[in-house]
């Protein structure tokens, strides 16, 4: 009897393997848009928790203090301290109002340190959107305790209203309209006659994704400057033309670099929160007339955002 034997099969020949690998390729060309669509989701949704955070934050300022938290100062201040070796109150402190929350956050001990320089290079997760990588600054100018100072930058800015001046060699000027205003015209929840819900606290700000720039080099804990408070008029003053929103990158030439004015890094929507501890998505296509009565709180002038 004769056997006849099973022929086996070799590899893959190499027109396989190229199928194979074509196969493949098309595989993750199809899912990568989608696994990073969900990954900028998250990072998003992540975004709008920390304006949660934010906004029970100010609401438990307002209830403990009856003020909310003020601008600050000047972008050159010290901290300042009581007779009693801790921070001053919010119609006193130098510092802004991300320094002024930090009570709020659980993080008592670092609005505590009595070490300016250590608490201005403490990156606040709470202020950093998680599509933006972190970013230090050195600065060589003010004291902090000497030059330079290593600076945690933020990606969002409270809402200062209209607008807004920067005096670096006096105080601050400034409509006044928002929730936001400078140190010893602090606002009340009750002093927001629109109301709560249509008056915006605070938001995403705008970066050109260029370096640092004077919007974005004083850090988080800065006093009434630019970095940390922006105004619907942008640089304009009262004589300028109310923005819109814009995506990073995306503004006019012609605005100018330092900001002031509101933005985010997010696909069509700019977050925020409201005075009522809403979180809310506001579009780079909403008018910009419109926009502007949501940055004032006393205005008087009725407005929709959908």
């Amino acid at each position: 009897m004769v056997l006849v034997g099973r022929s086996r099969r070799g590899a893959f020949t190499l027109i396989e393997l190229l199928v194979v690998i074509a196969i493949i390729a098309i595989l993750v060309a199809l899912l990568l848009p989608a696994v990073q669509t969900a990954r900028e989701a998250a990072r998003r949704s992540q975004c709008g928790n920390n304006f949660k955070q934010i906004g029970l934050a100010f609401q438990n300022h307002a209830d403990v203090h009856t003020v909310l938290p003020s601008g600050g100062h000047s972008w050159f201040d010290d901290r300042n301290f009581n007779a009693n070796g801790k921070p001053e109150g919010p119609m006193l402190q130098y510092w802004g109002w991300c320094y002024q929350l930090l009570p709020f956050m659980e993080q008592n001990s670092l609005w505590l340190n009595p070490s300016d320089r250590d608490v201005a290079s403490v990156h606040v997760s709470v202020y950093s959107c998680p599509t933006i990588a972190k970013r230090t600054f050195s600065y060589a100018g003010g004291s902090y305790g000497g030059s330079p100072t290593m600076r945690a930058q933020s990606d969002y800015s409270g809402n200062g209203g209209t607008y807004g001046v920067n005096a670096p060699n006096g105080p601050p000027s400034n409509a006044c309209d928002g929730p936001i205003r400078p140190r010893g015209l602090n606002a009340k929840l009750s002093s927001l006659s629109d109301g709560l819900s249509t008056t915006m606290f605070a938001a995403e700000k705008y970066l050109d994704g260029l370096g640092p720039r004077c919007n974005d080099d004083q850090g988080w804990t800065d006093g009434w400057d630019n970095d940390t408070i922006c105004f619907s008029h942008g640089q304009g003053g009262a004589g300028g033309a109310p923005l819109s929103p814009y995506r990073h990158g995306q503004a006019a030439a012609t605005l100018g670099s330092c900001g002031s004015y509101f933005g985010s890094i997010h696909t069509a929507v700019m977050i925020c929160v409201f005075c009522d501890g809403s979180v809310k998505r506001i579009s780079y296509n909403i008018d910009a007339k419109v926009f502007e009565r949501a940055l004032s709180g006393t205005d008087g002038r009725p407005f929709s955002l959908d």
